[in-house]
């Protein structure tokens, strides 16, 4: 993935490492407009929104802040 953002100063990038969406039942999907500097993070299969949530919170520690 790239570095950076192309949006507004304010916007934030962040990275996380692989473990922590496998760990919660997460991926992340290439974005098919911008592959190479963005992704998708999903959920590994269906799941109600909440649940989805609740796993993407559970990664808040192993966020880093990549940009700026």
């Amino acid at each position: 993935m790239g570095h950076g953002s192309t949006g507004p100063v304010q916007d934030h990038v962040f990275s996380i490492a692989p473990v922590a969406l496998r760990d919660n039942r997460l991926v992340a999907r290439r974005d098919p407009v911008a592959p190479i500097v963005h992704a998708l993070i999903e959920p590994q299969q269906r799941v109600r929104l909440e649940e989805f949530e609740r796993s993407l919170d559970a990664t808040r520690p192993w966020w880093q802040q990549a940009w700026p």
